[in-house]
């Protein structure tokens, strides 16, 4: 039997006052030791991500793709935030193994947020091989008490918008089953939940089998929102022709990367909050960033 370690964090009470924001962002194989062609960045590119996350101002930043802190601290600024990595971290580093997957998910929570660090959804790694990507899971305190849970998951990538039989979801659908459990037990607790990260899915409507999964109104009354609600993504990445041998733009109009609330976290979130936010298209061309531009919700508490 696996054990979990549950930690309490003492650090002084919320400091945001009354609204607290909340994002989501893939930072694309961030690794500054490593030789993949998406990870090698220069200072320059390092210096247009720390500005969009200065731009994205978020209190609690869900994230995805990152090796370490080290790296991380490239993007986001390590006075400001405490970084909560998943323990599938310091596993997979300390596996004999010559295979190092260096795409972890965590939580940057801005210093003198009060919270508390829930055992990993370590269930999302359904092959139970290290391969799958844990789920980061804290709850946030003011006054000492749970105002709302946030789970930060980065999902099986393959099947982006194709029928649950199709080879590709079969790993994807037994996450689904896992997340949902999860959910079903937050839903007999009372307190709002948010589920935000990369679900490598495309979650275009609530007739999806996905979405139909995880919003089965099981326990009786459980609704889910997703923030977005109709907006269509405005991201924008190179893409690389080898035909032509050159670079061009591109574009998925359908965001995979979500931030889903249940009904008593929607009632928080400040209408209209939901916001993407964008590189510029020249950086896009010239730089290596992210394939994934952070999107982010205020909520009024």
């Amino acid at each position: 039997m696996k054990k979990f370690l549950f930690i309490l964090l003492f650090v002084p009470l919320l400091t945001f006052a009354e609204q607290l924001r909340i994002a989501t962002w893939n930072m694309e194989w961030l690794d500054q030791n490593s030789a993949r062609p998406e990870s090698l960045r220069t200072r320059a590119d390092y210096a247009v991500m720390h500005d969009l996350s200065e731009q994205l101002a978020a209190d609690i930043i869900a994230f995805q793709e990152v090796a370490d802190q080290a790296s991380l601290t490239k993007v986001l600024d390590k006075y400001q935030y405490k970084m909560e990595f998943s323990t599938r971290k310091d596993e997979v580093e300390q596996t004999s193994s010559p295979m190092k997957w260096h795409q972890f998910v965590g939580l940057a929570i801005r210093k003198g947020i009060s919270y508390e660090r829930n055992p990993d959804l370590t269930t999302l790694d359904v092959r139970d091989d290290k391969k799958l990507r844990y789920g980061v899971d804290v709850t946030i305190l003011k006054n000492n008490k749970p105002v709302i849970r946030v789970l930060s998951v980065h999902l099986k990538s393959g099947c982006f918008y194709q029928d649950r039989n199709h080879r590709g979801c079969e790993k994807l659908a037994e996450q689904v089953s896992k997340l949902e459990l999860w959910i079903d037990a937050r839903a007999t607790e009372n307190i709002p939940f948010i589920v935000l990260g990369d679900f490598n899915r495309q979650l275009t409507g609530y007739k999806d089998w996905f979405w139909k999964e995880i919003d089965d109104g099981d326990p009786a009354g459980m609704k889910l929102y997703s923030a977005a609600g109709k907006d269509k993504s405005r991201c924008q990445s190179k893409t690389y022709d080898i035909e032509n041998h050159s670079w061009s733009l591109m574009r998925y109009e359908n965001y995979i990367d979500h931030i889903v609330l249940d009904e008593q976290a929607i009632e928080l979130m400040v209408p209209e909050s939901f916001k993407q936010f964008l590189y510029h298209q020249d950086d896009v061309m010239n730089l290596n960033l992210s394939d994934h531009c952070p999107i982010r919700v205020t909520l009024q508490l």
